[in-house]
């Protein structure tokens, strides 16, 4: 082989050197925005888990109000609000229902009695619901008057 071809299969030394000696830089920080964008992504998605979590646990509160009592995170203090907020509705609905089937039993022309106290509980826990939603803490109106359990 003759000396033209050499230097066809491999390139001259200075030219390597130089483009060698740019491209690693290049790299390391193209490299360095990566990691950190995948870094600040990987965050914001815990995040929005813990968020979400933490929201399915609040809504829960007002439809198994005991499952976010044992469950749920104890220093999240929106989840605990929203928790004993539903425990005080499920006491209230429980002991009105049991009052209201006693009622309409003694008296019969009211059998839809209970039936009116149902939706009344489950107007109240849409309310919650929505406060839930909104990220809001306001207490349920009526029902926070009288609170049975206070946290």
């Amino acid at each position: 082989m003759n000396d033209k071809d050499n230097n066809f299969i491999q390139p001259d030394e200075n030219e390597n050197v130089s483009a060698s000696d740019s491209q690693p830089d290049m790299q390391l920080a193209e490299n360095a925005e990566d990691t950190t964008s995948t870094q600040n992504t990987e965050s914001s998605e815990q995040d929005k888990k813990g968020i979400d979590s933490n929201k399915i646990m609040a809504i829960l509160a007002y439809i198994f109000a005991l499952i976010p009592y044992f469950f749920a995170d104890k220093n999240d203090k929106i989840v605990q609000f929203h928790t004993i907020q539903g425990i005080n509705l499920f006491i209230y609905a429980f002991s009105g229902a049991v009052i209201a089937y006693i009622i309409s039993f003694i008296i019969p022309f009211l059998p839809w009695l209970p039936n009116l106290w149902g939706l009344i509980a489950l107007v109240f826990s849409i309310i919650g619901i929505i406060n839930v939603c909104n990220n809001e803490t306001k207490e349920l109106p009526i029902i926070s008057k009288y609170k049975i359990i206070n946290k």
